[in-house]
């Protein structure tokens, strides 16, 4: 059966899925598609929200990268065990996401968001991406080389010993994370005898 990837839709083809089945990797159901973010570059779906018994009133957002349809749109795939999606982060589907939730959700599931240049340099400064001089010297010029004349000056620029960009190291938040989960299911529990609902 083919698959084609959810976040290849837009916010309209999207809708329509709105309801569908979702199941994990293996085939086990683990609810249903309510609520889909979309990414304010591209247009195209960013989150899938899962509704499912398991956070009555919240969705579990899952990164549309990891998540695959069915051409009859029978089905939506997503691309890891029930457990894991069972303890994804949740939200109300009808809720926007701050830029912070999104980090913490690709963390979660482990999707590095690698940062990526938006911007050319004939955008940034468009008076040094124009050479100067007359129209007979520019047709001997070489693009080519001009661009990366400036991104090697740039890398120059930003691999200065002590510069205060330098690298930093990769910061783990999985245990913080998980930490987190820990003391609400405690939490939970602990409200749950209160109310006498504790099964």
């Amino acid at each position: 059966m083919k698959m084609q990837r959810i976040d290849s839709l837009d916010e309209n083809s999207a809708r329509k899925f709105t309801g569908c089945k979702v199941i994990d990797q293996s085939g086990e159901s683990v609810g249903t598609a309510d609520g889909f973010w979309m990414d304010p570059s591209t247009r195209h779906v960013e989150f899938l929200g899962v509704k499912s018994s398991w956070s009555p009133g919240k969705v579990h957002v899952v990164p549309a990268g990891d998540v695959k349809f069915s051409g009859q749109g029978h089905f939506i795939r997503v691309g890891y065990p029930a457990t894991v999606i069972r303890k994804a982060p949740t939200f109300y589907s009808g809720a926007e996401l701050a830029q912070v939730e999104k980090e913490q959700i690709n963390a979660y599931f482990g999707r590095l968001i690698s940062l990526r240049r938006i911007s050319s340099i004939e955008e940034i400064r468009p008076e040094e991406a124009i050479n100067s001089g007359d129209a007979g010297s520019r047709s001997e010029q070489n693009p080519e080389k001009d661009r990366l004349t400036v991104e090697g000056a740039e890398q120059g620029f930003f691999n200065q010993k002590g510069f205060v960009t330098d690298s930093m190291h990769e910061v783990d938040a999985s245990k913080e994370l998980g930490r987190m989960q820990r003391e609400a299911k405690v939490r939970n529990r602990e409200d749950r005898i209160k109310r006498g609902s504790l099964d």
